[in-house]
């Protein structure tokens, strides 16, 4: 299991209009709400007097778009296989403000990848900043010629 390094971008600020259920992308397919794992970030949020993370369609789209493409190319990046930097992609959104993206690949189940990203500093950075306020969360599944079924993580954080 890997999580790659983080990124954190900041934007202009701009008002942000978020939903209060959030999506899965697994194997082609949609499930909703993410009560798990934004259950287990806005916990560890709690814990350290932080607000609760609400899901923003644009960010859920960035995370889907970024695990389809890690999962298509069997690779985890944040620059897309296109040359797209994550700033790029943050851009084209339409997301406006302060912006991070954790990565991962292999872990079977949210709560791994999440106790994962909590143990690495960036990742564990990105998710308690004080200033973040909505996220977007995608895992797609591959078959990996050499490793077998793969999940690939994308969780972006906004503020």
């Amino acid at each position: 299991m890997r999580i790659l390094s983080t990124t954190l971008v900041a934007a202009a600020v701009l008002g942000l209009a978020g939903c209060t259920s959030g999506s899965v992308f697994s194997s082609g397919s949609f499930t909703s709400a993410l009560t798990v794992s934004t259950g287990s970030v806005n916990a560890v949020r709690a814990q350290h007097g932080l607000n609760r993370l609400k899901s923003d369609p644009r960010l859920v789209k960035m995370a889907r778009e970024q695990a389809s493409l890690m999962a298509r190319h069997l690779k985890m990046s944040h620059t897309t296989s296109y040359g797209q930097s994550f700033s790029r992609r943050l851009k084209r959104s339409g997301y406006n403000g302060l912006a991070a993206e954790n990565l991962a690949e292999g872990f079977t189940t949210v709560d791994q990848v999440i106790a994962a990203w909590l143990n690495s500093r960036g990742h564990r950075r990105n998710m308690l900043h004080k200033r973040m306020t909505h996220y977007g969360l995608a895992v797609v599944e591959a078959d990996h010629p050499k490793r077998g079924k793969r999940k690939y993580w994308a969780l972006v954080l906004g503020g």
